[in-house]
């Protein structure tokens, strides 16, 4: 392991390879609020990750990143329209943002010198939405 240390840091360096442990896996959650305005749908979409790097009992680092977005549709108030702005939110909304988090996660790690860098694995959207609908 090759190093540094700085007056606040101490910045290690591990080698690439088999040796090194497994990434971690990040957990994602949302929630949704959807209101009727005027002549079109208003829905906010709150996405968080939470990501622990180093180990369960003692992470070495911590992240939470919250992103919050607001996304309309201009549509009548019935039950088909509502329903079409609520996959929009869910698939399209959620999509977009986890690939924002995931550009501000690799920003926010290059900048904490955390190394070997760290790769967000793909999340699958379908099965994150299906489950956030069964509970």
């Amino acid at each position: 392991m090759v190093g540094y240390a700085t007056e606040r840091f101490t910045y290690r360096f591990f080698p690439s390879g088999d040796n090194r442990a497994p990434a971690p896996i990040p957990t994602i959650d949302f929630t949704e609020e959807i209101q009727y305005e005027g002549a079109s749908f208003l829905g906010e979409l709150t996405t968080t990750l939470d990501l622990n790097f180093g180990g369960k009992k003692k992470p070495v680092c911590k992240v939470h990143l919250v992103h919050s977005a607001l996304f309309s549709m201009k549509g009548d108030e019935d039950a088909e329209t509502r329903a079409r702005f609520e996959r929009l939110l869910r698939y399209n909304g959620l999509s977009a943002q986890i690939s924002i988090i995931r550009g501000q996660l690799s920003g926010l790690l290059a900048c904490i010198g955390l190394s070997p860098t760290y790769t967000m694995p793909m999340i699958n959207v379908n099965r994150l939405v299906a489950s956030h609908t069964e509970e």
